[in-house]
């Protein structure tokens, strides 16, 4: 048995990432969403804090995420650009 390549150049990558779960996924020239490295404005972040420091919160951006760790069940608190709306049981 043997192996036959195409005489045709191929893409090769131009580079490796390791992504957090240790798989190595190649990137080439053209990138795309998921071949960007992710940095704080493409990673989701949430900030844990009370719901009265959240409703506390001077000029929040908008999409600002909070968990809120004083409610009975899991809680986030997104920011809206007008009011703070709760999303439970996340």
């Amino acid at each position: 048995m043997s192996l036959t390549f195409p005489t045709a150049a191929l893409n090769l990558p131009s580079g490796l990432t390791v992504i957090p779960n240790g798989f190595v996924r190649p990137s080439f020239v053209t990138t795309y969403a998921f071949d960007e490295a992710a940095t704080a404005s493409t990673t989701f972040q949430a900030e844990y804090n009370t719901e009265a420091y959240i409703l506390a919160v001077v000029s929040p951006g908008l999409g600002l995420t909070y968990f809120v760790t004083d409610k009975a069940t899991p809680t986030l608190a997104v920011y809206d650009g007008t009011d703070w709306q709760y999303y439970e049981g996340v």
